[in-house]
């Protein structure tokens, strides 16, 4: 029986790791297609993105300007009920080449993320407090995975 996930949960699929540098697929099941990413600096955006969209978590952080107030590029406060796009048997089953994880964004607070990331493929579940902590987490584990191979 497949988990049912919230806005705030990522698959992010790790199909390539080249000197250290991730690439794959993010995916979202309240949003109609996959994000690509080359690196993760762009993981971390796109996911930031789609966060924007939905509206959730919210952030207790907002953008600020000297301008005129409008929102931020991929900003758009997620206003309305968002429909789950794809069912969560089609989500449980994408799978990354080299990893698979599972993010869930619970809270934004001091301009970061905090949630928690489970490895699929080993079973494993760790929380997190940043962003920067959820790319280590993410390096260690595919650190062991090269060391398997």
């Amino acid at each position: 029986m497949a988990v049912p996930y919230l806005k705030s949960t990522f698959k992010v699929c790790v199909d390539n790791v080249l000197e250290q540098e991730i690439s794959g697929r993010v995916y979202n099941p309240f949003v109609p297609r996959m994000a690509e990413f080359p690196n993760i600096y762009l993981l971390i955006d796109r996911m930031e993105r789609i966060i924007n969209y939905l509206g959730f978590p919210q952030s207790a952080q907002d953008y600020r300007s000297f301008g005129k107030s409008k929102a931020i590029d991929g900003q758009s406060k997620g206003k309305g009920d968002f429909n789950k796009i794809m069912d969560d048997e089609t989500f449980e089953n994408l799978i990354g080449e080299k990893a698979t994880f599972i993010v869930q964004v619970q809270f934004r607070q001091n301009a970061t993320w905090q949630g928690s990331i489970s490895w699929v493929e080993q079973k494993k579940e760790q929380k997190f407090r940043s962003a920067l902590e959820m790319i280590k987490l993410m390096d260690s584990a595919l650190n062991e995975c090269t060391k398997e191979e």
